[in-house]
């Protein structure tokens, strides 16, 4: 009887050791939005402007359909995978020649530039233009408060002062001082190129 029972704690365990190296269980749902995710990063090339629009709008929509619980995980994991690799990315950068640097941060400017007058010509667009996604409009408003990012948390300009706060702790908890440092410094190095260049500060964005 003894061996019996030492062998069921035994098994119990090592179960729970298998269940730890794996990880909490994952929503499939989570799972399947990741995918989608995936696939529309990795097909953004072929689409044209219009197809890469209407693709986002409809996954945001999806995102904004989800259970709290399950968009919380989703953010949860996102910003895991997110911090992995900007460390790795910043860590490569940082042990680039200030020369070597200096590239990187031009092709990076380069980027967001493109990207901000692309935004722009999105804004100025004819509100005709976007009469044939009214109704997807109307669905996007019925799903979700429009604004909330695309994980449903509110957007920091339409924070209170006590939410703001905790999404800094939040942040201090999830990232390093190590990784934080690296951040602020590939930060500062940002905007005395886009200075050096004669262009004004960025948005924030990535490790902005």
């Amino acid at each position: 009887m003894k061996k019996a029972i030492g062998v069921t704690a035994a098994l119990l365990v090592i179960g729970g050791v298998v269940w730890a190296m794996r990880g909490p269980s994952v929503d499939p749902e989570v799972l399947r939005v990741e995918a989608m995710a995936d696939q529309l990063f990795n097909n953004r090339e072929g689409m044209t402007d219009e197809q890469r629009r209407q693709a986002w709008g409809d996954f945001r929509q999806t995102i904004e359909q989800l259970p709290d619980e399950t968009r919380q995980q989703l953010r949860q994991r996102r910003e895991a995978q997110m911090n992995k690799r900007m460390e790795e990315e910043l860590t490569k950068f940082f042990a680039l020649s200030p020369q070597e640097r200096t590239k990187e941060l031009d092709k990076r400017i380069d980027q967001m530039e493109q990207w901000r007058k692309r935004w722009e010509q999105e804004r100025n667009r004819p509100q005709t233009a976007n009469r044939d996604r009214g109704g997807r409009e109307g669905n996007r408003s019925a799903g979700g408060d429009r604004g909330r990012d695309g994980g449903g948390r509110e957007r920091w300009s339409n924070m209170s002062g006590a939410d703001r706060n905790q999404r800094r702790q939040e942040y201090l908890s999830r990232t390093t001082a190590t990784q934080r440092g690296m951040r602020d410094e590939y930060s500062r190095q940002m905007r005395e190129r886009r200075q050096q260049r004669g262009l004004p500060p960025g948005r924030g964005g990535r490790w902005g």
